[in-house]
């Protein structure tokens, strides 16, 4: 392979691999509950996300009306959290509220980064301190998609 071959290849190896961390730059990566059934007496849901990187990271926090078809945005909440640090998000899914039967949450990663994101979705029942159990749903619990996909 002449030395001018040899370059043009190297450049488009460069290329490649540039357009490569673009593509996985832009990509947003999802954890989702899947579809829930709210129980009974749960008013408040929490949503708890744990950024710990060492860079700020921006999430979106989507709650969705599955008792409707198709299903329906119903709240959503753009964040940005900083280096070590958590937010905490409450949602009012029971009667006096959305009155959410079935929901959905899902949280989208905006930089694609889900190492090191921690989330944590709960019900509360009425005294606002006790957790319901089937509504709990613990970072290992979710499911994590990228849009990509």
């Amino acid at each position: 392979m002449s030395s001018h071959a040899k370059i043009l290849s190297g450049i488009n190896e460069i290329k490649q691999m540039l357009k490569r961390k673009d593509e996985n730059a832009a990509r947003v990566c999802v954890l989702t509950t899947g579809p829930v059934i709210r129980c009974d007496g749960v008013n408040v849901l929490y949503v708890e996300v744990l950024n710990n990187l060492e860079n700020p990271q921006t999430v979106r926090i989507l709650l969705f009306d599955l008792g409707q078809w198709p299903k329906q945005v119903v709240d959503h909440r753009v964040k940005i959290l900083n280096s070590n640090c958590a937010i905490s998000e409450g949602f009012e899914i029971g009667p006096g509220g959305l009155d959410l039967l079935k929901f959905e949450v899902q949280i989208e990663l905006l930089g694609g980064v889900h190492h090191g994101v921690y989330i944590f979705v709960a019900g509360t029942l009425d005294d606002g301190f006790t957790l319901a159990q089937s509504n709990v749903f613990r970072h290992e619990q979710l499911s994590l998609f990228t849009e990509n996909d």
